[in-house]
């Protein structure tokens, strides 16, 4: 499971010091990657998301916007 998960941290947000600042301390990095949102007026964002296996983060470049409890 941990060979799986570093494969799918795409963004390398499990060797970022601040980033791991922000997880609990049993908290573990399943998945981070980039996606593309498009906005009212049809214009594409990038957004970074990051999946642990306590919550879902929304992330803008590695500064937290969002935490959805899982």
């Amino acid at each position: 499971m941990e060979d799986l998960a570093e494969k799918l941290d795409t963004l390398g947000f499990s060797k970022e010091k601040s980033v791991l600042k922000l997880l609990e301390a049993d908290e573990k990095i399943l998945l981070s990657c980039m996606i593309a949102k498009f906005n009212r007026k049809n214009k594409r964002q990038e957004r970074n998301i990051m999946v642990s296996t306590k919550a879902i983060y929304g992330m803008s470049k590695k500064n937290l916007k969002r935490k959805i409890p899982i």
